[in-house]
């Protein structure tokens, strides 16, 4: 258990860190794209219904918010990153 925790684990958290960040953009993808077919609520339903609408303000402020929750939630996931792998900077 001690080489795991000091060889393999550190020299693996790069590659389980890109994979975070990687699984993390896709989830948000098919989350709304999951919203926009089938929900009643969420970002990818409001986007959805007010493109519906014709309402192409409103649709282009949740495509933002949806953008900005992503760019935030990539931005933790670096931030952890760099804390966790500071000797690798």
């Amino acid at each position: 258990t001690s080489t795991i925790f000091h060889v393999v684990l550190p020299a693996s958290l790069t590659q389980i860190f890109v994979g975070a960040n990687l699984g993390l953009c896709i989830s948000f993808i098919l989350l709304t794209s999951a919203e926009m077919i089938g929900a009643r609520a969420g970002l990818g339903f409001y986007v959805k219904n007010y493109s519906d609408l014709g309402d192409y303000t409103r649709t282009i402020v949740g495509i933002i918010i949806i953008g900005v929750v992503v760019v935030a939630s990539t931005w933790a996931v670096s931030l952890i990153q760099k804390r966790l792998l500071r000797w690798q900077s």
